[in-house]
C-alpha cells in the first residue's frame, strides 16, 4: 500500500528538512521557506560574497540546485516561486490599479 510510505517531500523547504540526517542542534537553527515570509519580506536583501557558490565549492564537486530536485520529484508550485519581486510586485500594482479604477481584464 503506497500510502504508508516511504515519503518523498516535494517542497523545497521539507527536501532538505529531511535528508539532513544527524546534527539535531543545527537543524533546529535552520529556517527553510518557500518563499519570503513576513517579517523579511520588507528587509533589504544583499549578497554575502563568503556564500558564493564560486569561492566556497571546489571546481571538482558535484552540486544540484534544490529548485531543479524538487522539480524532479514532482513539484506542482513552481510556476509560482519563479517570479521576480519586480515582477510580482508591477503584476500587482497593474491589479490594484484596474481594481479602483473599475476596469476589467
Amino acid at each position: 500500500q503506497p500510502f504508508r510510505g516511504p515519503y518523498h517531500f516535494r517542497a523545497p523547504s521539507r527536501i532538505f528538512w529531511r535528508t539532513t540526517k544527524r546534527g539535531q542542534a543545527a537543524l533546529d537553527r535552520l529556517k527553510v521557506f518557500d518563499s519570503i515570509p513576513q517579517p523579511y519580506d520588507k528587509k533589504k536583501r544583499m549578497v554575502v560574497p563568503a556564500a558564493l557558490k564560486v569561492v566556497r565549492l571546489k571546481p571538482t564537486r558535484k552540486f544540484a540546485y534544490l529548485g531543479r530536485l524538487a522539480h524532479e520529484v514532482g513539484e506542482e508550485e513552481r510556476e509560482s516561486q519563479d517570479l521576480l519581486p519586480e515582477e510580482e510586485t508591477a503584476h500587482e500594482a497593474t491589479e490594484t490599479g484596474r481594481e479602483k479604477r473599475g476596469e476589467e481584464n
